[in-house]
């Protein structure tokens, strides 16, 4: 959240996953790819969340004739 990110929730089912994510990064010393992926995979459900909830986009972008950014 300090750097923009949305606060995400491990659902208890996939408590597992987090489990094993930390294991390989302390245990095992990996480079923490897998709680990077674990944190990106659940970042990105937040985010469609809130989409969802904005509706559909009013065109698509190659429909766009505006300016582009």
């Amino acid at each position: 959240m300090q750097n923009g990110y949305l606060p995400i929730s491990i659902k208890y089912t996939q408590r597992s996953k987090y489990y094993d994510a930390f294991e390989s990064y302390y245990r095992e010393g990996d480079d923490g790819e897998a709680m990077t992926r674990l944190v990106i995979d659940y970042e990105r459900m937040e985010l469609e969340k809130r989409l969802a909830l904005l509706g559909p986009a009013p065109c698509q972008e190659d429909e766009w004739h505006g300016p582009r950014l």
